[in-house]
């Protein structure tokens, strides 16, 4: 497939993620309207800094993991880049932030909005409240892990990633910082990635 062909179904395999789902909340009565409401100027603002601040703390982080002398992380950063390279390298700026865009909102949908608060809400565990909290970040992070199991260290990676955003949803009430968060993030990735091949 060439990269046009692989841009488009990226596109489209996001974007279905996020009606997946939202049509799975619908389903089960679940109002994800309320993970993106903001009573005000002020709270979306924060929302959109948090956000902002957590992407530019993971670019950061994975930055400095790239320098250190791991052969695990050295292998899977290397992987991801090639992969990046091979499917992106020809496409336009627009549709690669679209493709992180709808990432961002498709993914916490799915993970955060559905899975998480379904898991949290009203899964029958019968579990005190902690530890419904507690299985609600573990089972949406492992299977956020799980769809990106690219080797074990890459599945542990977004796993935690999971957990983070699991932890930023629960503090702010709202998928807004996630999403963000998760969004620019990739696209940061995915730049440097392609800008590291250019040079």
């Amino acid at each position: 497939m060439n990269t046009n062909g692989f841009v488009l179904h990226a596109i489209l395999f996001e974007g279905a993620m996020a009606i997946v789902g939202a049509l799975l909340a619908l389903i089960c009565g679940l109002d994800l309207s309320k993970a993106f409401h903001n009573p005000d100027f002020a709270t979306m603002f924060s929302q959109f800094a948090l956000g902002i601040g957590l992407a530019v703390g993971l670019g950061i982080l994975f930055t400095v993991l790239d320098y250190f002398p791991w052969s695990h992380l050295k292998k899977v950063s290397e992987k991801t880049k090639e992969f990046v390279n091979d499917a992106f390298k020809d496409s336009s700026l627009f549709n690669r932030f679209l493709v992180c865009l709808l990432a961002g909102v498709g993914e916490e949908i799915l993970f955060r909005g559905f899975i998480f608060i379904a898991i949290f809400e009203f899964w029958p565990w019968g579990l005190e409240y902690n530890l419904n909290i507690i299985a609600a970040i573990a089972i949406s992070s492992i299977l956020f892990g799980l769809g990106h199991n690219v080797s074990a260290l890459y599945f542990l990676i977004t796993a935690m990633l999971g957990v983070t955003f699991c932890l930023v949803f629960l503090w702010t009430g709202s998928l807004i910082a996630p999403v963000i968060a998760h969004a620019l993030y990739d696209f940061y990735a995915m730049e440097s990635a392609l800008k590291e091949d250019a040079a």
